[in-house]
């Protein structure tokens, strides 16, 4: 039977029955490349058919069909990013067999596509794991090592902050005593790739689970190398604060919580607009609503770890109900911060809840009830001020949804959405967050949005260190080039002022940058800088034109990393060369009492421009 590629997803789903084992291989090869190019719609009749006949594909017994179903499926995750958490139920369970596959090309694409699932948020690391934890006792070796290899991938990939590895250790252990020596080997390696994440936290912990005293030398000897190597993480090192630390949540006593009143002169946040009045005549929302909601809560009583689980679980559920009455909902917000205030946080399961709270989260902010969404903002805000970084996967999860609220039209949701915006770019700093910040800047047609995100641009650079930044400097680049250049005037403003603040840094990508400007941006960039020195910004008083001169007269441990934008663009030294003389001509006119000629000096210095 001849065959025809197909040009939609249509034609492949028609084809995939046939039982022609060329004709299978030839369109799983097609419909790879199909999904992998962008340009190709995914649309169809009913996407559901076209898993189905993937899975045949998947479980039979020809393997490169199978590894193709596998990359078909890896694309497709890709394209649907968390909407395919419909069909990951099905999926699992033979991507899970598939792990045990004799070919390493298929155990490979089987962990290429577990990867997928978690990077591109169809399930969280947390719950992926807990899923796949029947690896720990299956029948076939290689899927018991190649799960251990799974754990090692999610933990360097998310951290102990996001990933809760303590309920694994005992299958681990268990596994140290393996008829396979490979799944052996790979029980060792992967409790000495979680000794580099929680330090000596590990050794106590495996002195409780009875190791064999061979083994447990084995091991000790192996964490001793591992550490005298440097090759500890900075969570190791500050193993005194952990999330899986049992003792920090007991409750000993009945806990009654009492809402204290504010202050009635908080301080004010380094993200707060001028503007926040007229946006009160509005109806939105501003900080100081946000602080006086934040322990607004009701009273609760909790008497034992179990109890306070159950309060968890319960408003988990209610958070999560599209179902619910809205009333209902908003006190389960509130109870969330309860929660918090009497140290839900330091509950062993807490990492778990958290999970599931974000999957609940990212249903509410689609709702559209004001009221709803108000409260979950507040909420999301007290989040994130009170966990800090361990909230990084959770506002990875829900920040889309997030950033959406920004240009809805009823003030009261975009405001609170501005507002819960930027207490978590204040107070959680996660890497992962910049890619998403900078592709909606660039790309969104909403101008909201755009001004609202060139604004945490420059809370951005105010308020996270350099390390944190360096890993998306390029994209944070480009965003600044697309939001300097931006139709709306509000996001050029914010993109300049955020530029000042990024070549503090980055002083050569942002030099580099303003050299490839046209001249008239460059002008309007020394404004904007000059206008912030004015305000009594002092950091902002470096300039990038003028740089060679300032050199000679500032102190050497003032300057350093800094160069001159001349380095890049021959004219921006020329110019340097000439404001130099003029300015030094008019501060020995000046100093002789012929202060009137400093205009005149000054206007030939701009002509020169």
């Amino acid at each position: 039977m001849a065959y025809h590629k197909p040009t939609d997803i249509d034609g492949f789903i028609t084809q995939m029955a046939k039982a022609d084992m060329r004709i299978k291989a030839l369109l799983a090869e097609d419909l790879v490349l199909y999904l992998n190019d962008s340009e190709n719609s995914i649309e169809c009749v009913d996407l559901g058919l076209l898993v189905d006949g993937l899975i045949p594909w998947m479980i039979g017994s020809h393997f490169k069909i199978a590894q193709r179903a596998l990359e078909a499926f890896t694309e497709l995750i890709v394209r649907l990013g968390q909407d395919f958490n419909a069909y990951t139920s099905t999926i699992l369970p033979h991507v899970l067999d598939r792990l045990g596959d004799s070919r390493d090309t298929v155990r490979e694409k089987a962990q290429l596509l577990l990867h997928k699932l978690m990077e591109c948020r169809c399930v969280s690391p947390q719950s992926l794991l807990d899923k796949l934890t029947v690896c720990f006792k299956h029948k076939n070796a290689k899927v018991r090592e190649e799960f251990l290899q799974t754990i090692v991938n999610a933990l360097n990939e998310y951290g102990t902050q996001s990933l809760s590895v303590k309920t694994y250790i005992q299958p681990i252990v268990l596994l140290l005593g393996d008829p396979t020596p490979t799944v052996r080997d790979a029980a060792i390696q992967t409790l000495v790739e979680i000794y580099k994440h929680v330090g000596d936290k590990l050794r106590t912990d495996l002195r409780k689970k009875e190791v064999p005293a061979a083994k447990m030398a084995m091991l000790e000897q192996k964490f001793d190398e591992t550490r005298s190597d440097g090759l500890l993480l900075p969570s190791a090192l500050n193993s005194a604060v952990s999330n899986d630390d049992i003792d920090a949540a007991v409750v000993s006593r009945p806990t009654r919580l009492v809402k204290r009143t504010p202050s009635a002169t908080p301080r004010k946040p380094l993200f707060e607009t001028q503007g926040s009045g007229d946006l009160l005549a509005a109806g939105a929302v501003s900080w100081e609503i946000f602080e006086s909601s934040f322990e607004n809560v009701p009273q609760l009583t909790i008497f034992s770890q179990r109890d306070m689980d159950d309060h968890m679980k319960i408003t988990n559920t209610i958070v999560g109900d599209k179902n619910m009455d809205w009333e209902k909902r908003v006190d389960a917000l509130k109870k969330i911060r309860s929660l918090l205030m009497i140290n839900a946080q330091n509950s062993p399961t807490f990492t778990q809840q958290l999970k599931d709270l974000s999957i609940a989260f990212l249903d509410i902010l689609k709702e559209l009830r004001s009221q709803v969404i108000r409260e979950a903002c507040i909420t999301l805000a007290y989040m994130s001020k009170v966990l800090k970084t361990r909230m990084d996967q959770f506002i990875i999860y829900i920040l889309q949804e997030l950033i959406n609220l920004i240009q809805n039209s009823a003030k009261v949701i975009s405001s609170s959405g501005t507002v819960a915006l930027k207490y978590v770019i204040k107070n959680t700093y996660a890497p992962k967050i910049v890619p998403i910040i900078t592709q909606n800047l660039m790309q969104s047609k909403s101008k909201d949005i755009r001004s609202t995100l060139s604004e945490v641009m420059v809370l951005l650079f105010e308020e996270w260190p350099t390390k944190a930044l360096e890993k998306n400097c390029i994209l944070l680049r480009d965003a600044l080039r697309k939001g300097i250049a931006d139709a709306d005037s509000d996001a050029r403003k914010h993109s300049r002022c955020a530029f000042w603040n990024f070549r503090r840094h980055f002083p050569e990508i942002a030099d580099s940058l303003y050299g490839s400007l046209d001249p008239a941006t460059q002008r309007t960039l020394e404004k904007e800088r000059d206008s912030i020195g004015t305000n009594g910004t002092n950091s902002m008083s470096v300039s990038l034109r003028g740089s060679n001169t300032s050199l000679n007269s500032v102190p050497s441990g003032v300057i350093t990393g800094l160069r001159s934008i001349s380095a890049v663009d021959t004219a921006a030294a020329q110019r340097a060369r000439a404001r130099a003389q003029y300015s030094s001509m008019a501060r020995m006119k000046i100093s002789s009492g012929s202060a009137s000629l400093q205009g005149q000096y000054a206007q030939q210095a701009r002509a020169k421009k």
